[in-house]
């Protein structure tokens, strides 16, 4: 008797660790916040994404224009850059800022690419910042887009985003924030960490747009509210 108490309280705790770990596994791994400085803004351009390498490029690695980050890069269709910008702005419109749209802002660069050719990076989105009058500038890179190659219930090769998505202030062009998505699809029984994604996807293997949906939306649900309108809630 006091040996079987013994092995169902071995069970009952190896169940209780597989809990935890499909728990915390529910969050999206490939989601992270890489630098977060105490800020306060109120108004924020959100300049979308844009391509590490266009199509037609060839892959390799790439230093990035912001922070020297440096990617393992893939050319990335222009459709899946204006699709993703237009979620990230939808996205922001919950974080209670002013928001200046990726339009607007693309009418600022092509105006500055004219106007000073030579100035990019950090010092091109700032002065981006500064002409719209926004106190900060959000703005995003996809390095990887593979999409999926087979169908829902099994894959020859399952889909795989990256893109880091920065804010800077635009006074200075300093990151007060900066978050990274880096994500491969992977089956319940490969990574058992990663269990949110199976339930999130209901078992099937997802198209690369969807598996960037997930990764955006955790990774947002890390960025700050705007502080000001919060208090005076």
């Amino acid at each position: 008797m006091p040996q079987s108490r013994f092995y169902h309280s071995v069970l009952y705790s190896i169940l209780c660790i597989l809990l935890l770990f499909l728990v915390t596994g529910c969050a999206f791994q490939g989601a992270t916040v890489l630098e977060d400085k105490s800020h306060e803004m109120s108004s924020i351009v959100v300049a979308g994404f844009f391509p590490v390498l266009a199509p037609g490029e060839e892959p390799g690695i790439i230093r990035g224009p912001l922070q020297g980050a440096v990617y393992m890069a893939h050319p990335v269709p222009q459709d899946v850059v204006e699709k993703m910008s237009e979620s990230v702005y939808s996205r922001m419109t919950e974080k209670g800022y002013e928001l200046i749209s990726p339009e607007q802002a693309k009418g600022v660069l092509a105006s500055l690419h004219f106007s000073k050719p030579k100035m990019e990076g950090v010092e091109l989105y700032s002065e981006i910042g500064k002409t719209l009058s926004a106190d900060g500038v959000l703005v995003g890179y996809i390095f990887r887009w593979w999409e999926r190659e087979g169908k829902d219930f099994a894959v020859d090769r399952p889909a795989s985003v990256g893109f880091d998505l920065y804010l800077l202030r635009s006074e200075n062009g300093a990151v007060v924030w900066r978050g990274k998505v880096d994500k491969t699809q992977q089956s319940f029984f490969e990574n058992l960490l990663d269990a949110g994604t199976f339930f999130k996807s209901k078992g099937k293997w997802v198209k690369a747009e969807t598996l960037a949906e997930m990764g955006l939306s955790e990774l947002l649900l890390k960025f700050p509210k705007n502080i000001g309108k919060t208090e005076k809630e």
